[in-house]
């Protein structure tokens, strides 16, 4: 066994520190994160079917700082893909793949965008202040950040039939980066750190961005919803 992989077989044991997490509100601006950390009498796994509960802590999260929380996770998980590849480990395509598809493609990045609308409204930045909506731009930086890296990454392996698939990616990452700036301010977002590529929209996908999601659907195989 790896030093990696056994670090991280010993880390998922002997846990006596748990947490879970559950929400207080549905609606967006009022979604209130809480965390509930757990310390156990004993460690998990365990042979014993209940342990018992030595403490038990909480903390609250505004709804704007759950927002940044998810716009970092997803950050954190396509980094983690990317950082994860070396000689022995091939890079899992798919899996990165599927990730840029939840953060940029619009029948699902209604999320990132979803916050991007929701506080940038004037009761939400008088409510937050300054300091809030920079802690905002800084988590929707680091999305873009590691999207873009992403897709220079994808571009290097994807094979010849995936390059439409590439190229609907890399329009819907612009066109979220456009909405972003439109949110933010053109500045906010630090365009000249992104490494844009010229798309040349190829027939069959310059009839909109419905043709467009009908060709991402099928090369990766998701089913649409309508």
């Amino acid at each position: 066994m790896s030093m990696q992989k056994e670090c991280l077989y010993w880390s998922h044991l002997t846990l006596c520190n748990l947490k879970y997490a559950k929400f207080e509100h549905e609606q967006l601006k009022l979604d209130l994160l809480k965390k509930v950390f757990l310390e156990v009498d004993g460690s998990f796994p365990s042979c014993r079917r209940r342990l018992r509960v030595l403490s038990a802590n909480s903390s609250l999260f505004s709804p704007l700082e759950f927002a940044c929380q998810k716009l970092e996770l997803k950050a954190n998980q396509i980094n983690a893909v990317l950082n994860d590849s070396n000689e022995i480990r091939p890079l899992d395509v798919k899996g990165l793949q599927l990730l840029l598809q939840g953060a940029v493609m619009p029948t699902v990045n209604a999320g990132p965008l979803s916050y991007a609308e929701a506080f940038t409204q004037p009761e939400q930045k008088k409510r937050y202040g300054d300091d809030g909506m920079h802690v905002l731009e800084l988590s929707f930086r680091k999305l873009m950040s590691a999207c873009d890296k992403a897709l220079q990454v994808n571009e290097t392996v994807i094979a010849a039939d995936q390059q439409t698939y590439h190229e609907v990616l890399l329009a819907s990452f612009e066109a979220m980066h456009e909405r972003l700036s439109g949110f933010f301010g053109n500045s906010c977002l630090r365009i000249h750190e992104f490494q844009f590529r010229d798309v040349q929209p190829q027939e069959g996908i310059a009839d909109g961005q419905k043709s467009a999601m009908r060709v991402l659907h099928t090369i990766s195989g998701v089913t649409p919803t309508s």
